[in-house]
């Protein structure tokens, strides 16, 4: 008895792996982008609380650009212009 598998075996399985990643690639390629998005924030959200931190020690106030927004930040808080 010859062991191994047919050609039609072979194309079965090579077909059910092109359906199942093209369903799983375009879904892993949005969670990523949402993951960048993610990222991004919190980069943005660490760089102003940095300035605000710096603006305090400093006592005096900070012009702060952040992807053309024009940031004022003073001691008080945050401003956005």
């Amino acid at each position: 008895m010859k062991r191994g598998f047919t050609l039609i075996e072979l194309l079965v399985v090579l077909l059910l792996m092109t359906v199942v990643l093209s369903v799983t690639v375009p879904m892993g390629s949005k969670i990523f982008s949402q993951f960048k998005s993610y990222v991004n924030k919190s980069e943005e959200r660490h760089q102003l609380s940095q300035e605000r931190a710096y603006a305090f020690i400093e006592a005096k106030k900070r012009d702060f650009l952040l992807e053309d927004i024009n940031y004022s930040i003073s001691v008080k808080g945050v401003l956005s212009k």
